[in-house]
């Protein structure tokens, strides 16, 4: 844990990165401890911990951002058919693409009513709803 010492002193007293560097130093310096108190003194391991830890912080970031590419990807065939039809005519152009927007939300919304509907089923002959998929726990 030298370098956790020697990380903190490079940055000095007001760098930028030195909360980055405690808040880093101490989960690091957590991860140690735990593979220390089981009897593993591997720096190694602990860094990869340290990396895969990182990662699954960093994961639902990244589904957002996919989400966003995806749906970019989806309005700009139809923006750039818009901007060619409206060259000129900036005011036009904004409210087709307020338009565009308030369409593909409403399409979006749709899909989650009709999925929640599916999680609303009522089973034949028994007046208990059934509710099913992630995040739902049945109840009797």
């Amino acid at each position: 844990m030298m370098l956790l010492a020697q990380a903190q002193q490079s940055t000095g007293n007001g760098g930028i990165l030195a909360p980055f560097v405690i808040i880093f130093g101490w989960i690091i310096r957590a991860i140690y401890n735990g593979l220390a108190a089981m009897g593993i003194y591997n720096v190694g391991l602990c860094i990869i911990l340290f990396t895969i830890i990182i990662y699954l912080l960093m994961l639902p970031l990244t589904i957002k951002q996919q989400k966003f590419s995806k749906f970019s990807a989806k309005m700009n065939p139809e923006l750039k058919a818009i901007q060619k039809k409206y060259a000129n005519k900036k005011d036009a152009l904004e409210k087709l693409n307020v338009i565009l927007s308030q369409r593909e939300l409403a399409e979006k919304q749709k899909q989650v009513n009709s999925a929640w509907r599916e999680h609303t089923k009522i089973v034949r002959g028994n007046p208990v709803r059934v509710y099913e998929g992630e995040g739902f726990k049945r109840k009797r």
